[in-house]
């Protein structure tokens, strides 16, 4: 129980991080030094990342049968995503 604390601990923390680097994304703080669309392909790995971490860690679809799949969308999507931003 105690490591499964610690990773749910750690995962927050993470995803707390991730939110920061968001948000100088968001505001016009990361444009002085990228272009428009490579700051919002950036924004956009960081929301698919932050989801696969809720999908995995906090609705608990790792270990099980659907971890997989849900592993095969986020990667789907996001590659469609990115493709959509990017061109």
């Amino acid at each position: 129980m105690n490591t499964e604390r610690r990773r749910v601990g750690a995962v927050y923390a993470a995803l707390l991080a991730m939110s920061v680097v968001a948000l100088l994304f968001a505001t016009g703080l990361v444009h002085d030094v990228l272009s428009a669309r490579v700051a919002a392909a950036g924004a956009a790995v960081i929301a698919f990342v932050k989801a696969w971490m809720v999908a995995m860690d906090f609705m608990e679809l790792r270990g099980t049968p659907l971890q997989r799949w849900a592993q095969g969308w986020f990667v789907v999507v996001a590659g469609i995503c990115l493709a959509l931003i990017l061109r």
